[in-house]
């Protein structure tokens, strides 16, 4: 059970790996084309199974990824959970980059949602992770965007600093989109100095360069026209030429403050139903929606003559302003900047004596696992000591009785060796004159074989002698008889024990014990040599099958 739950367990973590590895993939593809296909960026962030992200850092990628499509495709979100898990993650991890990008589109939201106090201060966290990066787009989309809040606030000196130094990043990236759309940056930064000539120039250069970039074309057109109305000497057909070019040529839907541009440039240049049309239906728009229209229809008014109209929008107008402004300047972002640095110092703080406590405490633990791990290695040396010391007793008294009863065994075997001896000299006796001859004839038999002039008598000499030798039943008794009373009656033994009762089988047993060679038993038996090592080999074995006391002394005699 304990292995198949480490099983499971492995396979779980090869699919969370594999998961994982994928999910990263995917992000990492859309991260690659964010730029130039947001669109479809945002279609496989959307199609993307968000309980699959089980880790914080995937989340925050997510969450970051997610914020930049919305905001490349003209979504204007106001809902700042969009980004927060990424806000929270970079807080403490990340490089930089994600560092820059996660406060700028932070900072994004905050500006669709006309908290211009929270984006400032967004951008001014991201300016100081932008020295950090090589990320020269990105900076500039940040230099950019602080234009542009300095333009709410008329601070036209800072404005155009940041505009020029928005085109330096696009410039040395070469971001040629980027930077036709910067010129006009630049133009509403001059326009808002009144210098009204090179803000012109810069618009007209701009739109030359970006004529095959629609977004960006149509971004400069509304701001020429816009520029043509508020000049000191206002082109209004030059401002409705910019608005139809950017309604008719390149298909873009008129925002507010191009409708009341429109109207104001129409009622100047005469055409007062049409700036009627238009004004009817901004003075229909709801609150939230009018914020936009209202100077224009101060303009529109106050032109007319229509003073109290005039008045009200103007002052309307200027309430909205103070209130952007008052929210703008309501926390300054130097006095921010030193919030959060002190914020982020206390957290500093906070981290860092977690740190030494939990470093204390990790020391102190990893000192008492040192002081449990030596008094362990010195309880087991002194254990194993120990054994040591007993296996050595053990050994010396082990060896101790093998001495001895090897010094008993070869007492023994001296003894049955001096028995054996004694026997083989009785026998000898016994045989002697019988063997002694015997042994010389067979000799000659054996070596003279094959001569005609001897073979004769030495054949019939060794046959009489054989036939003599086994036709002795007196002497085979007389032999049997010594064998048993010098070993003990090993003869009556072997014969229970085996079940022998053939005589030749007597003989054969008789004469192995008397130590007689193979040849000899042969010959006295009338058998083979190799049937005598066959039969010696086949007893043997069965008497070491026995279960007897002296299976022992038959295979030491036999």
């Amino acid at each position: 059970m304990k292995y198949l739950q480490g099983f499971i367990l492995f396979v779980s973590f090869l699919f969370v790996s594999c998961g994982n590895q994928e999910i990263k993939l995917t992000l990492s593809e859309v991260e690659r084309c964010i730029c130039e296909h947001p669109d479809n960026a945002l279609e496989t962030l959307r199609g993307m199974n968000q309980s699959s992200l089980n880790t914080k850092k995937l989340r925050a990628k997510y969450a970051l990824l997610y914020a930049m499509a919305l905001d490349k495709n003209f979504i204007d979100t106001t809902d700042v959970s969009v980004i927060m898990p990424a806000v929270d993650y970079y807080k403490r991890h990340g490089n930089p980059d994600e560092k820059l990008k996660t406060h700028f589109y932070l900072g994004r939201i905050y500006l669709n949602a006309r908290r211009l106090d929270k984006a400032a201060y967004e951008y001014s966290l991201a300016e100081s992770e932008a020295e950090k990066t090589q990320d020269l787009v990105q900076k500039g989309l940040l230099f950019m965007n602080f234009s542009y809040l300095y333009n709410w606030i008329h601070n036209n000196d800072k404005q155009l600093k940041y505009a020029e130094k928005g085109l330096a990043c696009y410039m040395e990236a070469g971001d040629t989109s980027r930077m036709n759309l910067s010129y006009g940056d630049l133009a509403r930064a001059y326009h808002g100095r009144q210098e009204w000539d090179k803000a012109d120039s810069l618009y007209r250069i701009g739109i030359e360069k970006a004529k095959h970039d629609s977004l960006v074309v149509s971004n400069l057109l509304a701001n020429y026209a816009k520029m043509k109305m508020i000049q000191t000497e206002p082109d209004p057909h030059g401002a409705i030429s910019l608005l139809e070019s950017l309604s008719h040529e390149y298909h873009q839907s008129l925002s507010i403050i191009d409708y009341g541009v429109y109207a104001y440039a129409s009622d100047m240049a005469g055409d007062h139903t049409t700036c009627d049309q238009i004004v009817v239906q901004l003075e229909n728009l709801d609150d939230k929606h009018n914020i936009d229209a209202l100077i224009w229809l101060y303009r529109i008014y106050n032109r007319r003559g229509e003073y109290k109209k005039a008045l009200d929008y103007l002052q309307s107008a200027k309430v909205y302003n103070i209130e952007v402004l008052d929210s703008l300047l309501a926390l300054p972002v130097s006095e921010g900047l030193q919030d959060y640095y002190r914020s982020a110092a206390e957290e500093s703080r906070v981290r860092s004596h977690k740190i030494l406590i939990i470093s204390a405490v990790s020391l102190s633990f990893a000192v008492l696992l040192f002081m449990i791990f030596l008094l362990y290695h010195r309880v087991r040396l002194m254990k194993e000591r120990e054994n040591d010391r007993q296996m050595l007793h053990l050994l010396d008294e082990a060896k101790r009785v093998l001495e001895q009863e090897n010094a008993e065994l070869k007492s023994k075997y001296d003894i049955s060796e001096d028995e054996r001896k004694k026997v083989r000299l009785s026998l000898a006796s016994v045989y002697k004159e019988k063997f002694v001859t015997m042994g010389e004839l067979c000799k000659a038999y054996l070596g003279l074989n094959g001569r005609s002039d001897k073979k004769d008598l030495i054949y019939y000499h060794v046959e009489q002698l054989i036939s003599d030798i086994n036709g002795d039943n007196n002497l085979f008794d007389k032999f049997e008889s010594r064998i048993n009373q010098d070993l003990n009656g090993i003869l009556v033994h072997i014969k229970e024990d085996l079940g022998i009762a053939g005589k030749k089988d007597e003989r054969f047993i008789c004469y192995l014990i008397a130590g007689l060679d193979s040849q000899t038993i042969a010959m006295l038996l009338n058998l083979s040599v190799s049937n005598v090592y066959t039969k010696r080999s086949r007893l043997r074995e069965r008497i070491r099958k026995l279960d007897s006391p002296y299976k022992e002394d038959y295979l030491l005699m036999i």
